[in-house]
């Protein structure tokens, strides 16, 4: 005790010369560090309420920058903080004190939360102990009021962070902190029924201060002076003034004459009454409902689990892609529709989608995105008008290549369900098809040039029943029409197969018109092998000069890929 006595004589005469002492920050903050300070060791005694002085508790020296707050936060910190001895630094002023930049005042938000729930355990162990469980009035009076000094303290911090009020939930959501009239300690989620049906405050801090005189309106005292009051000492000085004021107004009230003012009054008072709804709680939750509230939390309850999010099995990756393999020459999302007339027949129609053909050629991403796309046909499509020589199952196949990932066996077969589906809706293709070898005999005869030639070669596939063949040379002209080279190098390999005499000639004359280089070659070579067949016939007389001068000539001189016209 005796380093305890010194030091309090020494900073007691400190109190005294304040005002002379003329010392800068660092001093203070030095003399802070020092355990000098004389201090209650209130967390040591493991009592169920603070203390109300300094007598009977364990003393000691502390320094300012460790865990000690003022006396007069002894409420909301005794069992966490070392508590400054009264009768050494009441007498200091505030000015001092606000000095020692360590000193914790008030006590942090953390501590007072902890300086709560230990309290909380206390209490729950004492009642546990005494058998019954059962406390007098005046404990449950100074439990309610250890708990309302803490609410107060703690619905002025509340407010500054979300982190805050989540540590506030965390930690005071189940812990049984509330102090029922009876002496009973429940958790703040246990009354949530009665937190939220208990009305609303529209200023919570004005609610603290009057909810006592709300209590009040249209209930009489008889006694207006004495021992009513004797129940109040646990209440802050504060709340005890109003209820007398409040407890004073009402009698005046009631002994002033009955006028208009008077009626007016008790109407004003009687709709406020209706208005709101009964509070089920001890009075002194009542300014701290929305504190309490969003403490509790409807969500609250430690007998739940935790509901857990299940995430099902992806879709399989591959379907987006089969769908939009599947949307070719479906009308119902396509936005470009090629027409095609081949030589003349019944006008049909193959439906597609920008998107798909931006992405898989040159020639339509720049057509779309350039402004120079065909006229709009029906819903806003855009309408492709397809030469007269382009057949159904050529185009299909072109873009049946574009759907399928660039693979033109997929995409024959794609063609040729997608041109079946066509017949048998009845749209005269097979009338139409038949109509076209007949032209293509026809103009054998009655056309010249390039032209006559391509029908020639038309013509021998189709002496030849070669259906085939003749869809492959469309398609060629399409690759090249539209710039696919991939598709167009297939092409030439596939007609290579089909290469015989009878249509050496004619395919010669397809491949050169068509800038197929290789397939020339091709051709070329195999002409030069039956040159001498060749010399003197028609189709010889008729082939197209720079044709029979690349036969004429080695075939090193043959001219690269897109010379010929």
């Amino acid at each position: 005790a005796r380093p305890v006595e010194v030091c309090g004589q020494l900073l007691r005469h400190l109190g005294e010369l304040t005002e002379d002492l003329k010392w800068p920050t660092k001093a203070y903050t030095a003399l802070g560090k020092l355990r000098i300070f004389p201090a209650l060791n209130a967390s040591e005694a493991s009592t169920l309420q603070p203390p109300t002085s300094s007598a009977g508790v364990p003393q000691g020296v502390v320094a300012l920058d460790g865990p000690c707050t003022l006396f007069r936060h002894a409420a909301v910190a005794w069992t966490q903080m070392h508590l400054l001895d009264p009768d050494v630094f009441d007498r200091w002023p505030a000015s001092v004190l606000r000095r020692f930049g360590a000193l914790k005042d008030p006590p942090p938000l953390e501590m007072v939360v902890a300086n709560l729930v230990e309290a909380a355990s206390r209490w729950s162990t004492a009642q546990t102990s005494s058998g019954d469980g059962g406390v007098t009035v005046e404990v449950v009076a100074c439990w309610q009021d250890v708990v309302t000094r803490h609410l107060k303290m703690l619905q002025s911090l509340f407010k500054r962070s979300r982190a805050t009020q989540t540590m506030l939930q965390h930690r005071l959501a189940t812990c049984a902190f509330v102090v029922l009239d009876a002496g009973r300690l429940v958790k703040p989620s246990d009354v949530f029924s009665e937190l939220h049906s208990g009305g609303d405050s529209d200023d919570e801090a004005e609610a603290v201060e009057g909810s006592l005189e709300e209590e009040d309106i249209g209930q009489p005292h008889d006694d207006v002076e004495g021992e009513p009051f004797e129940d109040m000492q646990h209440l802050g000085g504060k709340a005890r003034d109003k209820m007398r004021q409040a407890a004073t107004q009402q009698g005046t009230a009631q002994r002033a004459p009955q006028g208009k003012g008077a009626g007016r009054e008790r109407s004003s008072t009687k709709s406020v009454a209706s208005s709101s709804k009964p509070w089920l709680l001890p009075a002194y939750l009542r300014p701290f409902r929305r504190l309490l509230l969003s403490i509790a939390g409807p969500a609250i309850n430690t007998q739940r689990k935790v509901p857990t999010i299940h995430v099902p099995s992806a879709p399989d990756e591959d379907q987006v892609p089969k769908f939009l393999e599947s949307a070719l020459n479906q009308p119902a999302l396509a936005d470009v529709e090629f027409i095609l007339r081949p030589y003349g027949g019944t006008e049909q129609t193959v439906y597609a989608h920008r998107l798909i053909l931006a992405a898989a050629c040159d020639h339509f991403r720049s057509s779309f995105t350039s402004g120079c796309a065909e006229a709009v046909g029906v819903g806003g499509r855009c309408r492709l008008e397809m030469p007269e020589w382009v057949t159904t199952m050529a185009l299909l196949w072109m873009l049946a290549y574009f759907y399928k990932g660039f693979n033109p066996h997929k995409a024959q077969q794609t063609a040729l369900s997608l041109e079946a589906a066509m017949l048998a809706g009845g749209s005269g293709l097979q009338t139409d098809a038949a109509a076209a070898r007949r032209a293509a005999c026809a103009d054998a005869h009655t056309t010249s040039g390039s032209r006559r030639s391509r029908a020639k070669l038309r013509m021998a596939f189709a002496e030849a029943d070669d259906d085939i063949g003749q869809e492959l040379c469309c398609l060629l002209r399409l690759s090249e029409f539209y710039g696919i080279d991939h598709l167009k190098a297939w092409c030439e390999s596939r007609l290579q197969g089909l290469l015989s005499p009878e249509n050496l000639v004619a395919l010669s004359t397809h491949a050169y018109f068509c800038n197929a280089m290789q397939l020339l070659r091709v051709c070329v070579y195999n002409m030069q092998l039956v040159y001498a067949e060749l010399v003197g016939a028609e189709e010889w007389e008729t082939l197209e000069p720079g044709i029979r001068e690349l036969v004429l000539t080695d075939l090193g001189t043959l001219p690269p890929a897109g010379a010929a016209g």
